[in-house]
């Protein structure tokens, strides 16, 4: 019976919408409740801004028609009913921003000491809970502003509001595993219906035309943000805090990134302007409806991506969303300054006397109108390349179609290597092979399964730095950036698992334990092995040709038979490595480069391999062991930064010091350099195999020894090649400067002059 109440509910939202949607807009000229056109809103004629006052309209009335309801939902809804008068004003007479934001801050006060409903917890991290006691309640006030703002901001073309509740509520639903009987679910139930005659008359199905209004949209987001806070902090707790952040990401992300670029531009993040992601997909040249179709599209993958992701934890779904916002925001304002530019090109060709921001405004293709395509919109090509690359490899593996499809849209995307004093490679090369091995490393995982909890986490945490090295591949990232992503990935992963170096290994007949010490030296480590991997990678086949020495080492130490866990992940690793070998080598398909996102995530996965052989029981290597599996960029890479050290330079700032420069140095090419290196790292691999046999004493004391070696050899001879350089130069200068020489140098280099 309670069911056929909800439905009948549902039916008298959706009625009492319709009623106050057909008088309000009757009235809304008296009122002055009506948008009319501008320099930034492109439509038509007077529309009138009566969406959400009709939508809050038919919530409130059928929910005290099915009564029954909490305290706390009887508190929401005056708190709404506020807000929305005070969008209604804001339609009307275009307050100031401080007028709103005090208001909706004593509106969210006024919720919090009428419910003590706030934000007390982030959940938990590290096996502890992270509560945030009184600072929840500021948190909380910033937190459900930031949201109906969000709303507010991204109200921008036909039914995208409208849209993005109704995946919001699809979300929440499908998050929270709530009671669908009564209570929050309940009134989202109403909400969802009384959202229905808004769409359609805002899209132009029927009726008159009408807009959200600040009314609607601020109420919108601050339902969202007080139902999500509800389901996060109530006990028993529906859904945990970040996967609130998957329910409302689209929303979140775009405010993020176009607070971020106002304040860059020493702008108010609340002075509105043309830079949204609708703005930005609508200037390639695509109508309105295309525009919300797609947008809509995203909005539902990110929410499905956030219900998969949330299965690894807090540690990995926080991670997960903080890189996504990083990335959104770099790429969004990237194509806004691209978009800009050409405007402003377009511009110079019109006319001196007219206005530049008029004829700006005549380029800006308008909402629901005119669809000229602009010779700089990409999407439509990013789409053909695809399918004509995945036409063409339907019948090769994961990896090979990867490479294929990623190489023929690398230079839409930015990702190509080019050519300059230090990279001495001919033309445009993509930098999409560590992208391709990660795409057919995760299909093989997903296919293989029974990789537990420790495999799934390092692989999501190494798909979020494949994204930060391609990002850093696109943009070329700060260090300090790069290292705070690497650091939070390691974190996770000790967080989530469990597993960290916490011993050294039996020496002199005693354990060396590090305690909590362990998870600052494991930081170290990591960041340490995917660093040295993404330094080593300066020759063709040099990363992939160390990468499948480093597998073969690990498998002959460890003596297990790679079925299942990392010793799986190392053979599906070797497979996928194969593709991108003969590609890089040249030896089939288009040359590509492993790039920053490649040369990264290798040293991530075998760093973690080796820890987890060495620090789970039961042991499969000891710790000096795993250094020999890694010998030669772990030897390479702390030669490379003492001399940098010593130099007084940043040891993370690129040079020609490296192993391979030396070799190539001495007139090898590059293909007998790599046999030559890759000679070095078999024999160092079987080295250590033997010297392991007389116990771990021994075993670190040669490497030790041998590090030592290292270090003073490639720095010696780095030494006397920039010496060597030196000489040239020096005698060409000075025969440049009209100095006078000794008589058997001019006999030698003339004076300059051709006989």
């Amino acid at each position: 019976m309670l069911d056929v109440r909800i439905a009948l509910a549902c039916a008298v939202a959706a009625g009492v919408s319709t009623s106050a949607l057909d008088m309000l807009t009757r009235s809304a000229d008296s009122l002055g409740l009506i948008d009319l056109p501008n320099s930034r809103k492109l439509h038509l004629g007077s529309i009138p801004l009566v969406g959400g006052l009709s939508i809050f309209l038919g919530v409130l009335i059928s929910a005290l028609w099915l009564g029954g309801f909490s305290h706390f939902i009887h508190a929401l809804l005056a708190t709404s009913a506020i807000l929305a008068l005070l969008g209604a004003l804001d339609d009307r007479y275009n307050l100031s921003v401080h007028v709103r934001l005090l208001a909706q801050a004593l509106v969210v006060l006024i919720m919090i000491s009428c419910t003590g409903v706030y934000i007390h917890s982030l959940g938990y991290l590290f096996g502890r809970e992270l509560s945030l006691n009184w600072m929840g309640i500021p948190l909380t006030v910033i937190a459900v502003i930031g949201l109906l703002n969000a709303f507010n901001m991204i109200d921008g073309i036909d039914g995208l509001v409208g849209g993005l509740s109704l995946v919001a509520i699809s979300s929440i639903l499908l998050y929270s595993n709530a009671d669908r009987v009564y209570g929050l679910t309940t009134l989202m139930l109403l909400l969802g219906s009384a959202l229905i005659p808004y769409l359609t008359a805002n899209l132009g199905l029927f009726g008159h035309k009408v807009f959200l209004g600040d009314a609607g949209s601020m109420v919108l987001g601050y339902l969202f943000a007080w139902i999500l806070i509800d389901f996060s902090q109530s006990m028993p707790t529906h859904l945990p805090p970040s996967d609130a952040l998957w329910c409302v990401a689209l929303p979140l992300l775009d405010t993020l990134a176009v607070v971020y670029r106002r304040l860059r531009q020493g702008k108010s993040p609340f002075k509105p302007d043309r830079g949204h992601i609708h703005h930005i997909i609508m200037d390639t040249g695509l109508g309105s409806h295309r525009t919300l179709a797609y947008l809509i599209v995203l909005a539902v993958a990110l929410a499905l991506f956030g219900s998969v992701i949330r299965g690894f934890g807090l540690g990995v779904n926080l991670l997960a969303f903080f890189v996504l916002a990083m990335t959104y925001t770099l790429v969004v304002t990237r194509l806004w300054k691209f978009q800009e530019a050409q405007k402003d090109q377009a511009a110079s060709v019109y006319s001196a006397d007219e206005p530049a921001a008029a004829i700006r405004r005549r380029l800006t293709p308008k909402h629901g109108m005119g669809r000229t395509r602009q010779a700089g919109g990409t999407t439509p090509i990013l789409l053909v390349r695809v399918i004509k690359a995945r036409h063409s490899c339907v019948r090769d593996g994961t990896s090979v179609v990867a490479l294929a499809v990623l190489a023929r849209i690398s230079v839409a995307i930015g990702l190509v290597d080019r050519p300059n004093a230090r990279k001495h490679h001919v033309g445009e090369v993509p930098l999409v092979g560590g992208l391709s091995v990660l795409i057919g490393l995760l299909a093989g995982a997903l296919w293989l399964h029974g990789l537990g909890i420790f495999g799934h986490t390092v692989l999501a945490t190494a798909a979020v730095l494949a994204l930060l090295g391609a990002l850093d591949d696109r943009y070329d990232l700060s260090v300090r950036a790069r290292l705070l992503v690497q650091t939070v990935a390691i974190a996770v992963v000790i967080g989530t698992t469990g597993v960290y170096i916490h011993s050294l290994g039996h020496i002199f007949g005693h354990e060396l334990t590090l305690g909590w010490l362990g998870m600052p030296f494991t930081i170290v480590a990591v960041i340490g092995l995917l660093n040295a991997f993404n330094m080593m990678d300066g020759i063709d086949g040099l990363a992939g040709g160390l990468s499948l020495i480093s597998i073969g080492a690990i498998l002959l130490y460890s003596n297990i038979t790679p079925t299942r866990g990392p010793a799986a992940l190392m053979l599906l690793m070797a497979s996928a490595l194969l593709p991108y070998l003969a590609s890089n080598l040249g030896l089939a398909g288009r040359k590509v480069f492993l790039g920053d996102a490649g040369s990264m995530v290798l040293g991530y996965l075998f760093a973690w391999t080796l820890i987890d052989f060495s620090q789970t029981s039961p042991r499969h290597l000891s710790s000096v062991d795993v250094l020999w599996c890694v010998a030669l960029p772990v030897l390479d890479t702390l030669a490379v930064m003492y001399r940098r050290l010593r130099q007084g330079k940043s040891p993370f700032k690129p040079d020609r010091g490296h192993i391979h420069h030396i070799i190539m140095g001495t007139g090898l090419g590059a293909r007998s350099t790599l046999i030559c290196l890759i000679i070095l790292a078999s024999a160092l691999a079987f080295f250590g195999s033997v010297v392991r046999t007389f116990g771990i004493a021994i075993n670190l004391t040669v490497f030790s020894a041998l590090v030592i070696i290292y270090i003073l050899t490639a720095t010696r001879l780095w030494r006397q090649q920039m010496a060597k350089h030196k000489i040239l130069p020096n005698m060409q200068a000075a025969n440049d400067a009209s100095m006078p020489a000794p008589p058997s140098i001019r006999a030698l280099v003339g004076n300059g002059q051709s006989e």
